[in-house]
């Protein structure tokens, strides 16, 4: 696979979790109400997706969508705890 296909299956992989919460905020409201803000924190973490199914040289479609839809997973333990003598 070409960079361009791996990095567009990593982002939409990446865009999958945002859809999964759109949906259930209207389920639950009825309603739709995005802030852009949040637009586009989802967007930078869509396009980290597809850079990260890049950077761990994804070999298949399935395993670029896998990695960008995990992604927000791995930025948040990225943040979780620092390690001993950081910060």
């Amino acid at each position: 696979m070409d960079v361009y296909t791996i990095f567009f299956y990593g982002f939409v992989g990446g865009c999958a979790p945002e859809v999964i919460r759109i949906h259930k905020i209207m389920k639950e409201d009825g309603k739709f109400s995005y802030p852009s803000g949040l637009l586009l924190i989802s967007l930078i973490v869509a396009v980290l997706g597809g850079l990260l199914a890049l950077a761990l040289a994804s070999n298949s479609p399935l395993q670029s969508i896998w990695i960008g839809a995990s992604t927000p997973i791995i930025i948040s333990k990225f943040g979780e705890k620092a390690p001993p003598g950081v910060g």
